[in-house]
């Protein structure tokens, strides 16, 4: 055990260093290299005028249902995961598919979703979502968009992990991720951009110190605090990326974002996806294998 400690702990020391908070790794030029990412925008109407909260991450998936033919048959349909923080503050949202800048964009791809979309893990409300941080988008409108020749983009649903992979620690592994988070604690909002960092998994005991009084448990991947980098405000829900021989794969969603900043070089948070697959195919009727 002593070995493996010093081993993750000299993988930490390694990575690079320098920079701001997580997004502010360095900006993603090309909007193709997250083709499968979401922008979403949660809404609430104040004093009868819509408000527009802080922007968040998901990911497009693709899953199945019964179309409206006559028998019905099952065909594509795709939705949006992310994480239940990133949702429970809006009444609506909006989203933006397949960019890597919202800076000056006032008309989104999607706009006006409603919770009844929404399909919340019971576990996320139940815990104020400490644990199992994770919902879906149904709406109609993604499977349209998403055919309509992606409706002028080069989107992609991402890929999660397999069956076979489900359990797989990752430990010391690469692993990139994005997000239209705060570059830094006293930016004040969202980067207009999205940015992209290169981190290490790390073990979750080392997460638990860093991180006291956060329930970090096996249902979730924690990643190496880089110094000045890491998920930040605004980051919920941002894809963290296993760059494997399988492909790549999305094996984890921001969760647990510091509310003491992200300037302090502590470990990201992620839920384990891997952990939810089976939750994942009953809501969306998702192929892990695909």
């Amino acid at each position: 055990m002593l070995k493996l400690a010093c081993i993750v702990l000299l993988a930490i020391a390694a990575q690079p260093r320098g920079g701001h908070a997580m997004s502010g790794g360095e900006v993603v030029s090309d909007a193709s290299t997250y083709s499968f990412q979401a922008a979403i925008q949660p809404r609430i109407t104040q004093g009868g005028t819509a408000v527009g909260l802080n922007l968040c991450s998901g990911v497009i998936i693709q899953g199945s249902a019964l179309n409206t033919a006559t028998p019905p048959v099952y065909a594509d349909k795709y939705y949006i995961l992310t994480s239940a923080t990133c949702l429970l503050s809006g009444v609506t949202y909006d989203l933006y598919l397949g960019t890597n800048e919202v800076r000056g964009v006032t008309t989104p791809d999607i706009a006006g979703i409603t919770r009844a979309d929404v399909t919340f893990h019971p576990e996320a409300l139940t815990s104020g979502m400490q644990k199992s941080d994770l919902a879906i988008i149904s709406a109609d409108a993604i499977t349209t968009f998403y055919e309509n020749v992606n409706s002028g983009k080069r989107l992609t649903s991402a890929s999660l992990p397999s069956i076979s992979t489900s359990a797989n620690s990752y430990l010391t592994n690469s692993v990139n991720m994005a997000g239209w988070g705060y570059p830094y604690d006293s930016f004040g909002g969202v980067s207009p951009r999205l940015r992209q960092l290169n981190s290490r998994v790390v073990p979750n005991w080392y997460c638990s110190v860093i991180n006291f009084g956060k329930p970090v448990s096996s249902k979730h991947i924690c990643t190496g605090g880089l110094i000045n980098k890491g998920p930040c405000t605004g980051d919920a829900g941002a894809p963290l990326i296993h760059r494997g021989n399988n492909g790549n794969r999305v094996i984890g969603l921001a969760t647990l974002v510091p509310a003491s900043g992200c300037q302090h070089s502590k470990p990201g948070v992620f839920t384990r996806l891997g952990n939810y697959l089976t939750w994942i195919m009953q809501v969306t009727n998702y192929n892990p294998d695909d």
